[in-house]
């Protein structure tokens, strides 16, 4: 949705541009239909500039809904990595199934998240870009021994050294809030 709104923002700006644009050159070159001409495009620059400005709204709200979503679910990514990283190989089949379905279900939730997240800023695009990269290594981690068995899934996840990246990254993209605060808490000893 955010790439919608983005598009349409940036096709109504050049639009209202050209329209604007005519409108001027109509006001100071006389021809025949310069007149009709020229209240068009003051009509349709004055609409497109509405068109802006709701969309600039609906963008801001709609990005702050999904930011929202996309740091309540790195959030949780990292609070099962915290569980994931601390358990060691002493449990029966039915917890490892349990803790695959709980990773299983943060991966895929942080990754679509990931995907509706969309900047104008180029320093917040590549702070996001930052995130997904450290992402990436853990998720190929847990999906390869997919087929092997769940369990295996959790150990290749726990024995991967990957994750500190991921936890530097991102604290430097969450804001600064009681999120921020508690992954600092969650992971003081390796930080």
């Amino acid at each position: 949705m955010l790439k919608l709104y983005k598009t349409t923002i940036i096709a109504s700006t050049f639009a209202a541009l050209i329209s604007c644009t005519l409108s001027i050159v109509c006001e100071f070159f006389s021809f025949s239909h310069a007149l009709l001409l020229q209240n068009y495009a003051v009509g349709i620059s004055c609409s497109l500039i509405v068109v802006i400005i709701t969309t600039v709204l609906q963008y801001l709200h709609e990005h702050k809904k999904v930011f929202n979503t996309y740091c309540n679910s790195l959030q949780r990514l990292l609070s099962v990595l915290s569980t994931v990283f601390h358990i060691g190989e002493s449990f029966d089949d039915k917890t490892y199934n349990y803790l695959f379905e709980i990773v299983d279900t943060a991966l895929n939730t942080f990754e679509k998240n990931n995907q509706d997240l969309l900047w104008f800023s180029r320093k917040k695009q590549k702070l996001q870009e930052a995130v997904l990269k450290c992402f990436l290594p853990l998720w190929i981690a847990f999906e390869q021994p997919r087929f092997e068995s769940k369990k295996a899934c959790i150990v290749a996840l726990e024995k991967h050294p990957k994750y500190v990246p991921l936890i530097k990254a991102a604290i430097d993209i969450l804001p600064n809030d009681h999120d921020k605060i508690s992954i600092k808490e969650m992971y003081k000893d390796i930080l």
